[in-house]
């Protein structure tokens, strides 16, 4: 199951009630997440303050790692248009 997420940046852009968002679905810089990066897809990015390139040409805060699902329409049913939290058990620390 998907948990859906905030990113720390669209917290304070938009300045969203932060009573409603518990900690564990917020994305912080340096932190990798799933999301639509390319459309209908499902990407891994890591979330920074510094603005990259998708391989599309589009502009966002977050380095572009690789995709995991080329078609989320074909699998799921629908395109999936939020962030995602990956959960600790699948991430590796990098000493």
């Amino acid at each position: 199951m998907l948990k859906k997420a905030h990113s720390i940046d669209d917290i304070e852009k938009f300045k969203m009630d932060k009573s409603e968002i518990t900690l564990d679905s917020v994305i912080f810089y340096n932190m990798p997440f799933l999301t639509d990066a390319i459309g209908n897809d499902l990407s891994i990015c890591v979330l920074t303050k510094r603005k990259y390139k998708l391989p599309t040409g589009r502009v966002v805060n977050a380095k572009f790692d690789r995709i995991i699902i080329q078609n989320c329409r074909e699998v799921f049913g629908s395109c999936l248009n939020d962030y995602f939290i990956i959960h600790e058990r699948f991430l590796i620390k990098v000493k």
